[in-house]
């Protein structure tokens, strides 16, 4: 099982990074808001094909997410 806090934190930090809203992400992702802000403060347990969606959009490198997803090490921008 996978850090659902530690995720939702590095995909905050990923968003921000690119100066994306909530709801620009989300409608990038074709998402609500809240679905993205549930997963932001590790509230949801998102599919990975909508995790892998919004590294998508965030340019997140593969490599940092499966050290968050796979890994016991916390991994941040």
């Amino acid at each position: 099982m996978y850090d659902k806090i530690a995720l939702g934190m590095f995909l905050r930090t990923a968003r921000e990074k690119q100066n994306l809203t909530l709801e620009q992400l989300a409608e990038y992702c074709n998402l609500s808001s809240r679905c993205i802000g549930n997963i932001e403060r590790g509230e949801a347990d998102p599919k990975l094909s909508t995790i892998v969606e919004i590294c998508v959009v965030n340019n997140i490198d593969i490599t940092d997410l499966s050290n968050i997803l796979f890994s016991d090490k916390t991994v941040y921008l």
